[in-house]
């Protein structure tokens, strides 16, 4: 199965806050001014870079996805080489995860990238809500 981008709503930590980016394909993504994510916490310790941010299931944005209970999801990541945003990263630098979105949802696992290189995940849905924590060495995250 494929992990190419293709229409996505993107979330990136800039070391300041939380942004929101617009991919369409595989190409450089585009910003996007109206970020509906609100970051719960970021942190950056013992080599380790660990954030929690959440976002309206439904955001009333049309250029936004719409999270509807029932739904499959495909949740992506990528990491760089640096802090750049948005910079190469290849096939082993980038992973996806599926689910169906439910009531009272919650999905949580990790995944070995490289060596020394684990990503790990949690994602639950609130009421009106989807929460991502996300976890990997501080290595640059796009």
């Amino acid at each position: 199965e494929t992990t190419e981008m293709g229409a996505a709503d993107l979330y990136y930590y800039d070391g300041v806050g939380l942004k929101e980016a617009t991919g369409r394909g595989n190409k450089r993504p585009g910003n996007d001014e109206t970020t509906v994510g609100k970051l719960v916490s970021a942190e950056n310790a013992d080599g380790k870079s660990t954030f929690v941010f959440i976002r309206d299931l439904d955001t009333g944005n049309s250029d936004d996805y719409k999270f509807e209970i029932g739904a499959e999801v495909k949740a992506l990541w990528a990491y760089g080489a640096n802090d750049a945003p948005f910079g190469y990263h290849g096939k082993s630098q980038r992973g996806f995860t599926t689910f169906v979105l439910e009531e009272n949802f919650e999905s949580t696992g990790s995944k070995t990238l490289a060596p020394d290189v684990k990503l790990s995940w949690r994602v639950y849905n609130h009421p009106k809500h989807i929460v991502f924590e996300l976890a990997v060495p501080s290595l640059g995250w796009v």
